[in-house]
């Protein structure tokens, strides 16, 4: 597992409309912000000082924010351990990923992308009709003999 940041944390569940004003405002509270990257859902925070994330941790972890319970902990910082969930490599994070980003063809070629949105249905069906004619042409040449 990889280390833990002293000054950038992680704040999940939060509500699909918060805004990074909204947090920034609630964290305020606790020393200055230098960072906020928002995502979907979830946000990166950089705090200035060690002791100002860790007294937002304490005091804002499961705590409700905007209808949410959000949880607030030390954020892992990047580096060897990270492992990208796209193309299963080490030392960057996944939005950061040149395979995901549409990279020559994906993480394990072209066959992979459409395999997840459905796009390769006809080649199983080839496989399952291939299965059949060796049934078929199995049970012929029984009827023969």
């Amino acid at each position: 597992m990889g280390k833990l940041s002293t000054t950038q944390l992680f704040v999940g569940k939060l509500s699909k409309s918060t805004t990074a004003n909204e947090l920034r405002d609630l964290l305020r509270n606790y020393g200055e912000v230098k960072d906020i990257q928002m995502k979907a859902g979830f946000a990166f925070v950089s705090f200035r000082h060690a002791d100002d994330a860790a007294d937002a941790v304490a005091d804002l972890d499961g705590r409700k924010f905007n209808g949410s319970n959000i949880g607030v902990e030390f954020a892992k910082e990047k580096g060897d351990e990270d492992k990208c969930v796209w193309c299963h490599r080490l030392g960057h994070r996944s939005d950061d990923c040149y395979f995901r980003k549409g990279g020559p063809s994906g993480p394990r070629g072209g066959a992979w992308r459409n395999d997840r949105r459905g796009g390769n249905r006809g080649r199983s069906r080839d496989r399952f009709r291939g299965r059949e004619r060796s049934r078929s042409q199995s049970r012929s040449r029984g009827r023969d003999l």
